[in-house]
């Protein structure tokens, strides 16, 4: 391993999902990221069902990243997504002095900390978001401090999780003899790879059709409104492709023409033509139907879709998706699923793949590595934040020194 670079210099971080395990390197140059390895370890089980397998698989997910990128990897950021994870709206309400009337640090400080204590019942915050404020009743103030005024509100989205499954996930990657630097809402963390600042402002609506999963996300400016994570995606998909023909086929030989054959763009198909899979337990090559994988594709992934899209007008969000959605996941590679989307939502869709100038060129260009590129952004923000953060309480301890032996000083002379 390269033992030349800063440790702190380097991030890595770790996406499991049901059907794989992707690990990613990156190294922070010139305040940029740049990926210097990445690896993908297939699951031939589901995570949950079989731990000592899944520590392997980590073990062996970080130990190839590791060769790729020359690093030696101890701590991981790591996503997570789960159906018990929850958006929800917060306030709290200060009271400014009367002979002062000017809103400090400490204000805002201490209606946050009021806003943000919620019951153990809740959860546990997993992710909290900049505050909006109202001053005696102008509202839309992102920064109060220095205004003068009596009252003072805060209203901020806060994401919460049971604590017990948040253990359960870090478990996963400690069991394997790593650390969990922070877990990250996975949605969240792909919208630092594939959001631009203008959708965010306009709201946008993630949606990652991963292998068992979808899970949603509504942006508007810096804040996450609503989340939702459905357990119809891809798998489902592909077991309505081994029921679909007779004889029956295998859960892996229908991935894989899902995957080298599958398009819901039933347009396109202007000749059918046939595909010979192996049968199960040697019944012979079972011949199969382009058009009709696209049909029995395009039925499945139009209803997840269509459920997706019910759930968000019932939410109350869907008007404000104004850059409307961003599809990523695995499952978003299927052709024809962007112009799908469009039909169903009514709204602007596109596909989200990492951007930027990456490191590892086109190969990480891919919907399926979305939320292991944006682990690595958001750890780079996070991190030049809490430099930041360090760097002012270090001059707060300073000037509170100087103060001090100020006051000693004119107390002695006094």
């Amino acid at each position: 391993m390269d033992k030349n670079n800063n440790q702190k210099d380097v991030i890595a971080s770790i996406d499991i999902g049901d059907s794989k395990i992707l690990v990613c390197i990156g190294v922070l140059e010139n305040d940029k990221i740049k990926v210097v390895g990445i690896s993908e370890e297939k699951l031939s089980v589901k995570p949950h069902s079989d731990l000592s397998f899944l520590k392997e698989a980590i073990i062996n997910a970080v130990k190839n990243a590791e060769m790729m990128s020359g690093q030696d990897i101890k701590e991981l950021y790591l996503g997570i997504a789960d159906e018990y994870i929850h958006t929800l709206t917060v306030s709290g309400t200060t009271t400014i002095d009367p002979n002062k009337k000017e809103v400090t640090q400490a204000h805002v400080e201490s209606i946050i900390h009021s806003a943000t204590t919620i019951p153990q019942t809740a959860g546990v915050i997993l992710h909290k978001f900049p505050a909006h404020y109202t001053l005696d009743g102008v509202t839309g103030i992102k920064n109060p401090i220095g205004m003068c005024g009596v009252q003072l509100k805060a209203d901020l989205k806060i994401i919460v999780y049971r604590e017990l499954d948040l253990e359960r996930h870090r478990k996963k990657v400690e069991s394997a003899g790593f650390d969990v630097n922070d877990t990250v809402l996975e949605t969240l963390a792909s919208s630092y790879a594939i959001l631009d600042e203008e959708e965010k402002e306009l709201g946008v609506t993630i949606i990652d059709i991963g292998a068992a999963s979808s899970d949603i996300a509504v942006f508007k400016n810096d804040s996450v409104y609503f989340t939702a994570s459905f357990n119809h995606a891809g798998d489902i998909v592909t077991k309505d492709i081994t029921k679909s023909f007779n004889p029956v086929i295998s859960i892996a030989r229908a991935e894989k023409l899902k995957i080298e054959h599958g398009t819901v763009a039933l347009s396109n198909i202007l000749e059918d033509e046939e595909i010979y899979v192996p049968g199960i337990g040697g019944q012979g090559d079972v011949p199969c139907s382009k058009k009709h994988l696209a049909k029995v594709m395009h039925s499945r992934l139009r209803e997840i879709l269509t459920i997706i899209a019910y759930r968000l007008e019932k939410s109350g969000f869907f008007d404000m998706m104004g850059a409307g959605v961003v599809l990523t996941g695995g499952t978003a590679n299927t052709e024809g699923i962007v112009e799908l989307a469009r039909e169903i939502f009514r709204k602007p869709v596109r596909l989200g793949c990492p951007k930027g100038d990456l490191g590892l060129g086109n190969s990480i260009e891919n919907p399926s590595f979305s939320v292991g590129i944006g682990l690595l952004y958001y750890a780079e923000k996070y991190r030049k934040k809490r430099k930041k953060e360090e760097g002012i309480q270090e001059i707060t301890k300073h000037l509170k020194k100087v103060f001090s032996k100020i006051t000693e000083l004119i107390k002695n002379v006094f």
